[in-house]
């Protein structure tokens, strides 16, 4: 009996290392063909918060992708049945597979929406109130832990390489369901498969378009299903209740503390109807006892006209916290990058400690957040621990670690200077004019009722 081969080999080639780069040129050529068409779907700190999420999802998945690929492994390796390794060697298997695993997509993509559980993990994919290639990149860091039990069906046939490719496909295939530059599409693409229209329709919060298009490749599922709404009237993206913040952690965690505060005030409930509620029901769902029937998700319509949350912070601030954020999400890409796979874990559970930490700071920075500066002082005061961690790891991809004398090089001298220099500006900022004001509320101007 098999139990786990935590180096499977694979002959299937690595699509995501070669989507990462095509994914940029995409971002860019987008943006220039907004630009042309005047349209303003981007804006820097939404994007910003976006690409922290997909950044962080990937630095999650450094310590917990042998777990979650172990359940897979040991059903396929000990109880699959032979007829799936033939499929797997004929032009039909592939086809087979990909329409399979879109199916399995469909359902766990469903769940995500309609279980409370399922979308206090999911809703961060959603928080964004722009649509763009960008913000297909603004993945939920416990995501996988949502998915990975509806696809072990497929365990009992096919390798874990195989599945595994076919993820990626279907990963590489929504990206571009994301762009806000492309109208409707032929009918005949559009009846089959998923459309920048249709998934526009996914991330609408109007009332019309809550819960519907679920489909990764093929939009025919939620036309079997009852989850299907052609694209209408206009769009508004977002949640119904804006989650007004940059703050990565917070976008992470909110619906989870949402969820528990609704809950938690439900009168004469037993801790089996509260798990109940957990993980059972959905958003929407009004328990008999709820005060004011108050539902676990606001599923009323935002009223037009509506602002996004988009606050203003001085040009200082925005070049300070650009300039640090691009420090961050370079060692956010050092860290997942397959060159650095043989690092010492420890070392990077800290830097991705330290990366994340980064990503908060600069979100507060961005949202003017009372406690900007101070949360900044400390990251800076911390780099000072944590820069020559960072001259480690780079000096562990060409020679043993244990032999690395890492304390005087060139990039630690430089990188302590900038965090000198960056302490001064804080401190200067935060003396004579005022750096980290509280958090500019959100604007909502409501149409008038009557």
């Amino acid at each position: 009996m098999v139990w786990f081969d935590s180096k499977i080999p694979s002959h299937y080639p690595d699509l995501l290392t070669v989507a990462i780069p095509l994914f940029a040129v995409g971002i860019i050529v987008e943006i220039l063909v907004a630009s042309w068409k005047e349209k303003k779907i981007y804006r820097l700190s939404d994007s910003i918060t976006s690409l922290n999420h997909g950044s962080m999802d990937q630095l999650i998945n450094i310590f917990v992708k042998t777990a979650m690929i172990f359940p897979y492994t040991y059903i396929y390796y000990n109880y699959h049945f032979p007829i799936g390794e033939v499929i797997e060697r004929s032009i039909w298997g592939y086809l087979i597979v990909f329409v399979a695993y879109d199916f399995a997509y469909y359902w766990t993509h469903r769940f995500g929406h309609e279980n409370n559980m399922g979308w206090a993990i999911h809703v961060t994919h959603h928080s964004s109130e722009d649509f763009n290639l960008i913000t297909a990149l603004r993945q939920a860091s416990f995501q996988r832990f949502l998915t990975w039990p509806e696809f072990l069906p497929l365990a009992l046939f096919f390798s874990p390489q195989f599945s595994t490719f076919h993820s990626h496909v279907n990963l590489i295939y929504q990206f571009w369901t994301h762009t806000g530059v492309v109208g409707k599409l032929p009918f005949w693409i559009e009846y089959i498969f998923n459309t920048p229209s249709h998934h526009r329709v996914h991330h609408g919060s109007n009332k019309r378009y809550l819960d519907k298009n679920y489909g990764g490749v093929f939009i025919i599922w939620d036309k079997m299903f009852g989850t299907f709404e052609p694209e209408g009237e206009e769009v508004v993206y977002g949640l119904t209740t804006p989650v007004a913040s940059y703050n990565p952690i917070y976008t992470l965690l909110h619906q989870f503390y949402d969820l528990y505060k609704v809950v938690s005030k439900i009168p004469n409930i037993s801790l089996g109807e509260k798990l109940y509620i957990y993980f059972i029901k959905g958003p929407g769902y009004v328990h008999p006892n709820t005060p004011t029937s108050k539902s676990t998700e606001n599923t009323e319509e935002k009223l037009k006209p509506y602002s996004k949350y988009d606050p203003k912070i001085p040009l200082f601030n925005k070049i300070y916290a650009v300039f640090h954020w691009l420090t961050f999400f370079a060692i956010a890409y050092i860290l997942t990058h397959p060159t650095f796979e043989e690092a010492p874990l420890d070392l990077k559970f800290w830097l991705t400690f330290y990366v994340i930490y980064g990503f908060l700071s600069t979100g507060l920075i961005l949202e003017n957040h009372k406690y900007a500066s101070l949360v900044e002082l400390s990251r800076l005061l911390m780099g000072f621990y944590f820069v020559p961690l960072l001259s480690k790891l780079l000096f562990c991809a060409s020679v043993e670690c244990p032999q690395a004398s890492w304390s005087n090089n060139t990039l630690t001298t430089v990188s302590f200077g900038i965090l000198a220099l960056s302490i001064v500006l804080v401190l200067v900022k935060v003396i004579f004019s005022s750096f980290a004001k509280v958090r500019t509320p959100l604007k909502v101007t409501h149409a008038k009722q009557g």
